[in-house]
């Protein structure tokens, strides 16, 4: 296959898959609690993340996006701070992640290493997006060997677990979280793009939409059918792991730090570039962000999953939406910000 084009299937899944992916909560809320209607629902998500990731990588090579901070322009300028908002909220998702971790593993010394961690990804993001792509082609596989590991060798019992079948919230949750996850990767994929042709970008969006529903299913398998209190803890996909093997336990523990560490870079670059378009020194566009998610990040990290992120994927389904309309639909550039 060609490189780009499992380069680009990569940074896709990488900037995708964060904290609440890696460590199954997203799963356990999205998908896994509406029981079956995770099939059905996994294939809505592919279909609606596919097109989408299509529609902005397009967008970006049809205007030749070179950067980031270039296709953060093609943000609809009222929808500007909304956006802003969304990044810090995911930014505390990743954060709460990282701290849930800490806790678990040095309880007595959690608050410290959250902090030290806090001021290494300060440091990180003055380096933007510099290595991105190189990390996410070493991660994304480990994540796909994590997944399928725990697919294979989970303890699954003989009868699965009851869910909530509700076909239209189960539905809307899908949608909801294929937008979720549009809004971040696919303003980084329009920067990707810009020197793809178009059947390649069709390969990239619709091959990563493909391997991320396939881990969505893997996982939505296991939380039926593993032990039921397994699925209520913070880190499910971390406890399932440690279930099996500590060896299992730990590997999971190394990409999940790796995979928060993409997002946050990835989100935190975003914020960033909102900021320094309306004139804001850089310092304090790094910081900013960063500095309002990682306090945020000590609501907690089920109640920031479990009730923020649906809250953000509805907002950036009307993003996404608008952005659409304007751009792919209407064409009309003069509705975009200058």
């Amino acid at each position: 296959m060609n490189k780009r084009i499992v380069s680009g299937i990569c940074l896709l899944i990488g900037t995708t898959i964060g904290a609440g992916f890696a460590t199954g909560k997203e799963n356990v809320v999205f998908f896994a609690q509406y029981g079956y209607l995770f099939v059905p629902n996994c294939l809505i998500f592919c279909l609606c993340f596919a097109f989408m990731i299509d529609s902005f990588m397009l967008m970006g090579r049809e205007q030749y996006v070179i950067s980031i901070k270039e296709g953060n322009t093609r943000i609809i300028s009222y929808g500007r701070w909304i956006v802003f908002l969304v990044c810090c909220t995911i930014l505390s998702g990743m954060f709460s992640g990282v701290k849930e971790i800490l806790t678990l593993l040095y309880p007595s010394h959690s608050t410290v290493l959250f902090f030290i961690f806090f001021l290494g990804m300060i440091w990180i993001s003055f380096l933007n997006m510099r290595g991105l792509k190189t990390i996410n082609e070493i991660c994304v596989p480990c994540i796909i060997i994590y997944v399928i590991c725990i697919g294979l060798f989970s303890p699954y019992s003989l009868r699965g677990q009851e869910g909530k079948y509700q076909v239209i919230s189960s539905i809307l949750s899908s949608l909801n979280y294929s937008f979720f996850n549009v809004f971040v990767s696919g303003f980084i994929m329009m920067s990707y793009a810009k020197n793809l042709s178009r059947e390649e970008i069709k390969k990239i969006a619709i091959g990563g939409s493909v391997v991320i529903s396939i881990l969505l299913a893997i996982a939505s398998i296991v939380f039926l059918y593993c032990d039921p209190s397994l699925t209520k803890e913070s880190l499910p996909f971390l406890s399932v792991a440690f279930s099996i093997s500590k060896l299992l336990g730990w590997f999971g523990i190394v990409i999940i730090m790796i995979a928060i560490i993409t997002s946050l870079v990835s989100n935190s670059v975003i914020a960033k570039n909102i900021l320094t378009q309306r004139r804001c020194p850089t310092i304090l566009a790094v910081l900013l962000p960063l500095g309002v998610s990682w306090g945020l990040s000590f609501i907690g990290f089920e109640k920031i999953i479990g009730y923020c992120y649906p809250i953000i994927g509805f907002i950036s389904m009307l993003i996404c939406a608008l952005f659409t309309f304007y751009t792919i639909i209407k064409k009309d550039k003069n509705t975009l910000v200058n």
